[in-house]
């Protein structure tokens, strides 16, 4: 079996001053988050997550969808070098 990096990804609901984001936890730098703005151009949750990520320089090798109670989405990736940025 093989270790996996794991970020998980949380929707964002607009707010009066904020539109629609999400939340990206890296559970390898100890729960550090990021929160981006939400690509309209894109579709759901994952799509955004990974689109992200990958332009970030972090290749996903494998996600779970949100079939939890929690609606969150788990990205797993080999990638354990690259950081989210600051």
């Amino acid at each position: 079996m093989k270790n996996k990096r794991m970020f998980v990804v949380k929707h964002l609901a607009p707010t009066n001053s904020k539109g629609t984001r999400f939340r990206v936890t890296d559970t390898l730098n100890r729960g550090k988050s990021k929160v981006f703005s939400w690509d309209y151009s894109l579709g759901c949750l994952t799509e955004q997550a990974t689109t992200k990520l990958e332009s970030l320089g972090i290749e996903v090798s494998g996600y779970s969808e949100p079939w939890t109670e929690d609606d969150k989405v788990y990205i797993f990736t080999d990638n354990f070098s690259t950081l989210m940025g600051e």
